[in-house]
């Protein structure tokens, strides 16, 4: 039986990825849940965290772009346009250097090889190894590791507000769970940069700059 108060180094049942890396939309999140031999793959739609911080987002994009329909129900990882990973496994290793720096350094090999269109990174660590990752050349994962408290509600509202301005930018920040824990301070936070919700606004940001690529194959249905 698995004790779902510790956390699992090694995860056998549960893939490290979903789908393949030369999807055109990567979502990241930030480390394996407990339990995760339960799962099939990070952010496995049977776990309630994905519909906290990802379904809401999804459901806005999806009433955007209708009819077209973005290819992303998370259940089939050769027709979804989506390739899912974590930042890292284990939420103790976000705290070794060394196993940060090799994440790093892989996502930077892949994000160069593939150059997707969009990248989604759920929370505070994972977005400081993307940022790392994709914006520098630099392997600073003691960086990496020192910018997660700075990282705040109020500073990843901050960038989304700025980044989805900026199309040269392929990486924009979600929040984790804090979306669901803090309601009040996310509310804040994202009325600060100009949002009605949350979900609403990063929701349309990422549909308005999806509706770019209109060839992509990203989409279920043409008008």
């Amino acid at each position: 039986m698995i004790d779902c108060n510790t956390f699992i180094i090694e995860a056998p049942n549960m893939d490290l990825q979903y789908g393949s890396p030369d999807r055109p939309i990567w979502l990241i999140g930030d480390s394996n849940p407990a339990c995760a031999n339960d799962l099939a793959h990070p952010l496995d739609p049977r776990h309630p965290s994905r519909h906290s911080i990802w379904t809401p987002v999804l459901h806005v994009i999806q009433e955007r772009v209708f009819p077209r329909r973005l290819r992303a129900y998370g259940y089939d990882p050769d027709a979804d346009a989506l390739y899912i990973r974590n930042a890292v496994t284990d939420p103790l290793h976000r705290r070794d250097p060394k196993h940060v720096a090799l994440q790093v350094d892989s996502l930077r090999d892949l994000y160069h090889q593939q150059q997707p269109i969009l990248v989604l990174s759920f929370g505070a660590f994972a977005f400081s190894v993307c940022r790392h990752a994709f914006e520098s050349d630099n392997t600073d994962s003691a960086g990496v590791i020192a910018a997660v408290p700075k990282l705040k509600v109020d500073r990843l509202a901050d960038e989304f507000a700025r980044r989805h301005l900026d199309r040269a930018i392929r990486l924009l920040p979600l929040l984790h769970q804090s979306a669901a824990r803090s309601f009040q301070h996310v509310d804040r936070a994202y009325r600060a940069v100009g949002a009605r919700t949350y979900f609403e606004f990063t929701g349309n940001s990422i549909a308005a700059r999806l509706l770019e690529h209109e060839s992509a194959p990203i989409w279920s249905a043409h008008p």
